[in-house]
C-alpha cells in the first residue's frame, strides 16, 4: 500500500506549527527524569555518609590525641609510689611511662658547700682593694682538688667597697654561687654558698692592692681556719635495684624508665620500694 508523502507529513504534524524538536527533547527528559532523580538522590546519600565518615574520624582522632596526652600527662599513666616517703618524692617525666618496682636505698644526699669570712664589726665595713679569684672543684679542710673543665673566676673589689659590696659583686657574676652578709654573735660575716655536687667546691684566693690592703683576710683554703667550712661540698650516693650511683644533685631526672626521683633522706641498710599504680586504681 502506498501511502501519500502528504499524509506522513501530517501524521507528524510537519506543517502544522507543532515544535518537533522541543517535543523531542522532552519526551527523552520524561524517559529519564526518574533515572535521573534516583542518581542525584544515590549522589546525595553517598555524599552524606562521606561527610559522616569524616567526622566520625575527626572524632576518633581527637579523642586518641585527649588520650594520649592524658597518658603523657599522668591522668591515666601508672603513678610511681614509695614506702618511705621520707627517704625520696617520686615522679614519671612528661611523656613516660613507668613500670615494674625498684629498691631505693640512699646512702648520703647531695650537699653544697658553705664557707664564712672573718667577723667584721659591721656589713658597711671597707675590706680593701684588689681581686679575689675563685677556683672550683672538690673541696674539704683536708684539700683541694680543681676541677680543670670549670675556669677560675675573678672578681675585682674596688677600693672603699664594703663587706656588703663584696657579697654584691660575688652574685653579680652568675656563677652558680650565693654571697651575703650574716649579722652573726661574732659581727657582720661573708657567707657563700656554691652549687650541690662535689665538684661544686670552690677556695678564695685574693691579691691585694698595696694602697688598699685587708682584702686577704677573705681568703680561705683547705688548713686554714677549719671553722670556716661550715659544709663540704658532696655528691649524692644511693643504690637502686643494688646498684651503685652518684649525683651532683639531690634531683634526679630518668633514674630509671618512667622515674624520677628527689632524694630527701637516708636510708641505709633499709631499702624502700618504688612501685607503679594506674591513678585510677
Amino acid at each position: 500500500m502506498n501511502v501519500p508523502p502528504s499524509s506522513i507529513a501530517t501524521t507528524l504534524g510537519i506543517g502544522s506549527g507543532i515544535d518537533m524538536a522541543g517535543l523531542a527533547v522532552q519526551l527523552a527528559e520524561a524517559q529519564f527524569a526518574g533515572r535521573n532523580e534516583r542518581l542525584t538522590a544515590k549522589s546525595e546519600t553517598l555524599e552524606r555518609q562521606i561527610s559522616l565518615a569524616g567526622s566520625i574520624r575527626s572524632s576518633f582522632s581527637v579523642f586518641a590525641n585527649a588520650l594520649g596526652d592524658r597518658l603523657r600527662t599522668g591522668d591515666l599513666a601508672p603513678v610511681p609510689s614509695i614506702s618511705n616517703p621520707s627517704v625520696a618524692s617520686v615522679s614519671s617525666p612528661l611523656g613516660s611511662v613507668g613500670k615494674g618496682s625498684y629498691s631505693l636505698e640512699v646512702n648520703s644526699l647531695a650537699s653544697s658547700q658553705t664557707l664564712t669570712g672573718p667577723a667584721y664589726a659591721a656589713a658597711t665595713d671597707t675590706v680593701g682593694a684588689g681581686t679575689l679569684t675563685i677556683r672550683f672543684g672538690a673541696t674539704s679542710n683536708a684539700g683541694f682538688t680543681e676541677n680543670a673543665a670549670r675556669p677560675a673566676l675573678a672578681i675585682e673589689i674596688a677600693a672603699g667597697s664594703s663587706l656588703t659590696d663584696v657579697a654584691n659583686a660575688i652574685n653579680s657574676q652568675s656563677a652558680g654561687l650565693t654571697a651575703y652578709v650574716a649579722q652573726t654573735a661574732a659581727g657582720a660575716q661573708l657567707v657563700m654558698k656554691g652549687a650541690e655536687g662535689l665538684e661544686n667546691g670552690f677556695v678564695l684566693e685574693a691579691t691585694e692592692d698595696g694602697a688598699n690592703p685587708g682584702l686577704s683576710a677573705l681568703a680561705w683554703q683547705p688548713g686554714g681556719d677549719p671553722t670556716r667550712l661550715v659544709k663540704a661540698s658532696a655528691d649524692a650516693e644511693y643504690l637502686l635495684d643494688g646498684l651503685l650511683r652518684r649525683s651532683a644533685s639531690n634531683t634526679i631526672a630518668n633514674a630509671a624508665p618512667g622515674l624520677s626521683l628527689s632524694l630527701t633522706g637516708t636510708n641505709a641498710g633499709a631499702p624502700a620500694t618504688i612501685g607503679f599504680a594506674n591513678s585510677t586504681d
